[in-house]
């Protein structure tokens, strides 16, 4: 059995010897294309989020788009938004139907603590936020073009994570509008909108002027909210087919966006819209 051993290594390296050098370099290109990718995941893993992607975006092809680079640093720039889908999955079976309040808690954010219960994040944070989950979504959207123009049938786990990233972007831009009109820190849960949004005589006001900023024809936030509650309902029809409609996730996930809507279509979702259902499922005063 040595012998068999042997010989097979001598084979293997007689053809090295007599082989073109490119053969030789095509297994360093693969192996160091593996430990490329072994030490992102490692940095992924233990929160060095801008190290996994400073490993990975060089080498970036949007054109042909390698499936496990884009879930890494789209996973990076999610990491680096704040987002931990943890909580979503340790929120959802206490969430007790409030859908905002359970996905919202993947925003693992320090918030500005003005009481036990609101949470908040600074004005000022957006802008940074923001743009890391559209960096998250870029690459995934690079990826699931790429499936689309191949014929090909996408990963779910790409439209889920589409969709969650989409999901906290909307969040997000919603909180940085009410942000804008009341003057207030970015509202990131229930508690946080009734302080944004106070029960007094100025709350009809509040919410028309919310409904007006969001549908300024100037102001593009409403396109883009749309956009993430496609990307949601995506991940929603697919959740519902992986996990069935009665899970926790795809519950959470179906509910947040059928409240939403509140019976309407998402091409016709807009600021009105959006104070309605500020003002019927996050306040809850009538």
């Amino acid at each position: 059995m040595k012998k068999i051993v042997l010989f097979l290594s001598l084979g293997i390296l007689l053809c090295l010897a007599g082989c073109d050098s490119n053969m030789l370099e095509a297994l360093s290109d693969d192996s160091s294309h593996t430990a490329k990718f072994e030490e992102a995941r490692m940095a992924l893993d233990d929160g060095n989020y801008q190290e996994a992607i400073d490993i990975l975006a060089a080498s970036y092809d949007a054109s042909n788009p390698d499936p496990e680079a884009v879930r890494i640093l789209a996973s990076a720039y999610m990491g680096l938004a704040g987002i931990d889908l943890t909580y979503i999955l340790e929120n959802s079976e206490e969430s007790e139907g409030d859908s905002f309040d359970a996905i919202a808690s993947a925003l693992s954010l320090t918030d500005t603590g003005q009481n036990t219960e609101a949470r908040f994040i600074t004005a000022g944070s957006a802008d940074d936020l923001l743009a890391n989950l559209e960096q998250a979504q870029d690459y995934l959207d690079d990826l699931l073009v790429y499936y689309d123009g191949q014929g090909l049938t996408p990963n779910q786990d790409d439209i889920v994570q589409m969709g969650m990233a989409s999901a906290m972007h909307f969040i997000i831009q919603i909180g940085a509008a009410a942000s804008d009109v009341t003057d207030n820190d970015i509202p990131l849960n229930k508690d946080a909108y009734r302080e944004t949004f106070p029960d007094d005589p100025d709350l009809d006001t509040l919410l028309n002027d919310f409904a007006d900023h969001l549908d300024d024809p100037g102001n593009e936030t409403i396109s883009s909210l749309r956009e993430d509650l496609e990307r949601v309902s995506n991940a929603v029809d697919t959740l519902v087919e992986v996990q069935g409609a009665d899970e926790d996730l795809a519950e959470e996930f179906d509910e947040f966006l059928t409240e939403l809507l509140g019976g309407g279509s998402i091409g016709t979702f807009s600021g009105q819209r959006a104070a309605a259902y500020v003002d019927s499922e996050l306040l809850g005063y009538n």
